[in-house]
């Protein structure tokens, strides 16, 4: 530890001088991140150097649907049951479950119940409703991923309530009027606290333009996929 306002370290017995801080970074099976830079600032206002770095990240880029004559299918994803199969954290006293996106208004959220298990389980009005996407190219949602989170809200605090959150990748999963289950391990503070088992279906909820048009929507013939 380095003495407050200054790079002498302190005069602790035994101890060895180290960073204290480490950079997590976690991306999709279909991105990548690639860190350019690491090092430590030269900045002396606690007992420790902040550490910094740099990266290059590969993003998806968003389809704009106003660019393309076929505005169907236009998917949606109707969850019928989300169950825990095993799970060693913390007991559940009002267990909820919701549901990000990144095609969809969000957060999707489901009614909470009040029975105290450790394998909650979330059906019927428990569950989030339809996640209708706002993008209809198969190619592009394959790109990304639900994240289904877990919640107690018996917790008095905000911060508290959290247990645990998993990742469904949508990769080879857009697939209409199929009957699908998936098994996802669920995290909490980079720890594996569970299993859930998810069945889904994928259908078309089709597609009704705003009044006065779509926004954006380019004149017929200027349309790119002509016949």
């Amino acid at each position: 530890r380095y003495k407050k306002g200054s790079s002498d370290y302190m005069n602790d017995r035994g101890r060895s001088p180290s960073y204290t801080d480490r950079i997590l970074v976690k991306s999709m099976s279909n991105t990548t991140i690639k860190c350019t830079g690491y090092g430590a600032a030269d900045v002396h206002t606690s007992e420790h150097m902040p550490v910094y770095a740099t990266y290059v990240v590969r993003c998806v880029r968003p389809h704009m649907n106003c660019f393309h004559r076929d505005q169907e299918p236009r998917p949606q994803f109707e969850f019928s049951e989300i169950v825990f199969e095993d799970q060693n954290h913390l007991m559940f006293r009002k267990p909820m479950v919701m549901i990000y996106s990144p095609f969809s208004e969000h957060p999707h959220k489901g009614k909470s119940s009040k029975t105290s298990t450790m394998k909650p389980s979330f059906t019927g009005e428990s569950l989030p409703g339809p996640i209708k996407c706002a993008v209809q190219m198969t190619e592009y949602l394959e790109k990304h991923a639900l994240v289904i989170i877990f919640r107690d809200l018996a917790e008095p605090r905000e911060d508290k309530m959290f247990r645990g959150a998993a990742v469904m990748e949508l990769q080879g999963r857009v697939l209409y009027d199929e009957d699908q289950e998936v098994s996802l391990d669920v995290l909490c503070l980079s720890r594996k606290v569970g299993v859930i088992k998810c069945k889904f279906k994928v259908t078309n909820y089709g597609y009704t333009p705003p009044p006065g048009g779509a926004p954006g929507r380019v004149p017929k013939e200027a349309l790119m996929d002509e016949e």
